[in-house]
């Protein structure tokens, strides 16, 4: 199944293309992401808060398609112009209550397109990483993440408590714009 999925709290629905079905998601949430094929993207509503850890699974199909995740106001963050917190308006805004990684991208995990969101910890929060992409445990190239895109995103910690890192990186081929 291919097609856009709108997300609005609490529930996501996927227009369908040509010949695909039509189904309902929860909003960012495991079962969203896990429930995404390749050439899909998910929108996240500009301007709301997704609270939560969120993660990026591997999958199984060896498409070169891109599953994307992206704001409803996109269209608003010019393509190779660089963020800033003026631009969180037309962001949908990830934010983790924990010290756990806010976005954790799979062992394996390729093909994935992150478009302007906006990730971040809540006040009191200091997360060791706001987007891991792979692990210390990934010791050969077959098992990093690969092919990852984060593109015009503004990642930051809640001034009061800081982070060790916003995004770290174990992974192969990975593009940051």
């Amino acid at each position: 199944v291919t097609g856009v999925q709108t997300c609005a709290l609490p529930i996501c629905s996927r227009a369908p293309r040509a010949h695909a079905r039509s189904r309902r998601l929860v909003a960012a949430s495991g079962p969203a992401l896990d429930a995404a094929a390749p050439g899909d993207t998910i929108e996240l509503v500009a301007g709301a808060t997704y609270t939560g850890n969120f993660r990026i699974p591997a999958k199984t199909d060896d498409r070169k398609e891109f599953i994307t995740i992206q704001s409803t106001a996109v269209d608003k963050l010019p393509a190779g112009a660089r963020v800033s917190p003026q631009s969180s308006a037309h962001m949908a805004r990830l934010v983790t209550t924990n010290a756990d990684p806010l976005l954790l991208v799979s062992q394996r995990a390729h093909n994935w397109r992150i478009i302007g969101l906006e990730l971040t910890t809540a006040p009191g929060v200091y997360a060791y990483d706001i987007i891991r992409v792979g692990d210390m445990e990934a010791t050969s190239a077959d098992a990093q993440p690969r092919d990852i895109e984060l593109d015009r995103v503004y990642v930051h910690a809640h001034p009061d408590k800081g982070t060790k890192r916003g995004i770290f990186f174990n992974s192969n081929a990975v593009k940051l714009t």
